[in-house]
């Protein structure tokens, strides 16, 4: 099971790996959650081929963790792995375009929880085997086509700002493209963070009880 905080940041991770396609994306995902992820194979008359993957994803809101973790290891099978996608405190305070909205950092810092309490939610739900790993994408630049993007609001942040700093930020992103003749000169690399955590199965080894490998 994976729940996540935007549908596009399993591409930042896919990027980081260095992988080349989508079955080689889930094929190291697999590894690195233990070999949870299995393939099995069907073939229709003309002999074309199928993969499934046992790999379910949802998008949610999110205000208590504590409350998503323990729902989360209530529904998920024992010696399931949870993957939850997360923005890092670093990146954040980082990112460039606190230079242009200067409330910015504060309100993501403010959304998007630390890693010391993720891996305490996630212990405190039951999970084992926890563990973080940053992800990240090529950098862009801060551009006319990246101005764009912020006059669109591209991003939830904007959606938390008053109008007024909005607007005025959007001016300062404005002149400093003007300035560098299209083009601020910084760049953007997005980073995300994967949080993995694994339900532990109390049944196994006991007798009768056959387990999917």
């Amino acid at each position: 099971m994976i729940l996540y905080y935007g549908v596009k940041n399993l591409l930042a991770a896919w990027e980081s790996w260095g992988c080349t396609g989508f079955e080689e994306f889930i094929q190291t995902l697999s590894e690195k959650v233990g070999g949870s992820i299995n393939f099995w194979r069907k073939a229709d008359a003309s002999k074309r081929e199928t993969r499934w993957f046992n790999l379910g994803g949802q998008l949610v809101p999110a205000p208590k963790l504590e409350t998503l973790f323990a729902e989360t290891a209530r529904v998920l099978a024992p010696g399931g792995v949870t993957i939850h996608i997360t923005v890092p405190h670093g990146y954040i305070r980082e990112h460039p375009l606190n230079r242009f909205f200067p409330r910015f950092g504060a309100i993501d810092l403010e959304r998007f929880p630390d890693e010391t309490r993720l891996r305490q939610s996630l212990k405190t739900a039951g999970f084992s085997e926890i563990s973080l790993e940053e992800a990240s994408e090529s950098p862009v630049p801060i551009d006319r086509a990246y101005l764009k993007r912020v006059e669109n609001r591209f991003l939830s942040t904007f959606a938390l700002m008053t109008e007024t700093e909005f607007t005025a930020g959007v001016a300062a992103l404005r002149d400093a493209v003007e300035y560098g003749k299209g083009d601020t000169g910084l760049r953007q690399t997005r980073r995300i963070t994967l949080v993995f955590g694994r339900k532990p199965d109390r049944t196994a080894g006991r007798p009768g009880i056959q387990h999917e490998t």
